[in-house]
């Protein structure tokens, strides 16, 4: 047998010949029984990038996921000749038309489904300010490698930068690498237009003089929407409230969506500050909801307490506390070092449970007012006995005289 490109040559009698003629016509359509087909699409390069926009995450990587069709993209060279703009092969692969056909499919309602949109306007206000000016509120990492901040002094000849941490009066000399934005000085409007950007199934490409966005039909109008909105806010000067610490925790993450929702401005918050970024309008709204949220929620009181009625509440792993809170519905805490107790709830079950707290601290105080101490001594020997086998005997006392024994 030999064998030149296409052509098979057999040397034999012609029993054998004809046999292996036979075999060879056998594997030969077999092999064109598995030969792999192959379909192309021609789909716009810009809508090729949405496609594989996300990388593990994208649309493509998606549809190699959960299909055995092996997709192939082939980039464009160069301008269509009919005037369109460049375009992109996507290859097909599979072991039978019917395998591809579904795939085919997808290819073409992606393309067909995916419009691209030009956002004019000035898009720098959407990114993060690349430069950092004197006046400035920024977070330096200081020698513990902690951010803190500080505001920039002057800007040196060799663009670094003087600084002065927050409290202190001596400035330093410190690098852009050195600095970041300190999140409650800006109008977050760099994190809204990141947060959208990953959010949305939509590719958003930075132009000279806007946005290129693309992505589903019906996701556009509410895409560009968000954007301009966002230019919008951009101009705003963000607006502070502050709030008591005790207050902080009930400004999570669904009452900062609810007050978002109900006056139209951005909320958010660090620490014991609330940051509004709206016009006047929402900022009075935002305003309003924050007082309903504090009225509803984080109406604070403090009461001044005895170390004896600190005992008598933290007594019993907090036995007294719980009841109290569980009563009213309000939230007790003790500060560390401290004869104090705070209450944090509605405005309405605050006040009751100011006044339930008032009585039983009259109550321990007056008690204590009558209280009768007196020492006993004891032998080395006897202590044992009185306290019992694990402490039994001297519960037993406690418990049923309703005493105070300390050995």
């Amino acid at each position: 047998t030999f064998k030149s490109g296409s052509q098979l040559t057999l040397y034999g009698s012609k029993s054998q010949v004809q046999k292996a003629f036979a075999q060879a016509d056998e594997l030969a359509r077999k092999a064109e029984a598995d030969k792999p087909v192959s379909d192309s699409i021609n789909v716009d390069a810009e809508k090729v990038k949405a496609l594989t926009a996300g990388g593990p995450k994208s649309v493509v990587s998606g549809w190699r996921n959960e299909s055995d069709v092996k997709i192939r993209i082939i980039e464009p060279t160069g301008e269509e000749e009919d005037g369109k703009g460049a375009q992109a092969k996507v290859v097909l692969t599979a072991k039978s038309k019917a395998e591809i056909e579904p795939m085919k499919k997808k290819v073409e309602d992606f393309v067909k489904n995916t419009t691209c949109e030009f956002v004019e306007g000035d898009m720098t206000k959407l990114y993060d300010r690349p430069v950092f000016k004197v006046g400035d509120v920024v977070e330096i990492q200081n020698i513990s490698n902690r951010w803190q901040k500080a505001k920039i002094d002057s800007e040196n000849e060799d663009h670094t930068f003087h600084a002065t941490f927050e409290g202190e009066e001596e400035s330093f000399q410190t690098t852009r690498k050195q600095m970041r934005r300190a999140e409650v000085t800006d109008n977050g409007v760099a994190r809204r237009f990141r947060e959208l950007c990953d959010a949305c199934g939509a590719l958003v490409s930075r132009r000279d003089n806007g946005l290129q966005i693309m992505g589903p039909k019906n996701e556009m109008a509410a895409l560009k929407a968000n954007i301009l909105d966002l230019l919008k806010k951009a101009d705003y000067e963000p607006q502070r409230v502050t709030v008591m610490y005790e207050q902080a925790r009930v400004f999570h993450k669904d009452n900062l969506a609810a007050i978002e929702k109900a006056s139209g401005a951005d909320v958010r918050r660090t620490d014991c500050t609330l940051v509004l970024v709206g016009d006047d309008d929402q900022i009075e709204k935002a305003k309003a909801a924050i007082e309903d949220v504090i009225a509803k929620e984080g109406s604070v009181e403090k009461i001044e307490i005895t170390e004896d009625t600190v005992k008598a509440l933290k007594g019993g792993g907090g036995a007294k506390i719980k009841e109290f809170e569980a009563k009213h519905e309000v939230s007790l805490s003790i500060p560390k070092q401290a004869y104090s107790i705070i209450i944090l709830g509605a405005a309405a079950a605050v006040a009751a449970a100011k006044e339930d707290l008032e009585n039983f601290c009259a109550s321990i105080e007056k008690e204590q007012g009558e209280t009768v101490s007196r020492e006993i001594q004891l032998e080395s020997s006897d202590i044992g006995r009185v306290i019992g086998t694990r402490g039994s005997t001297l519960r037993g006392i406690r418990e049923g005289c309703n005493v105070q024994i300390t050995i």
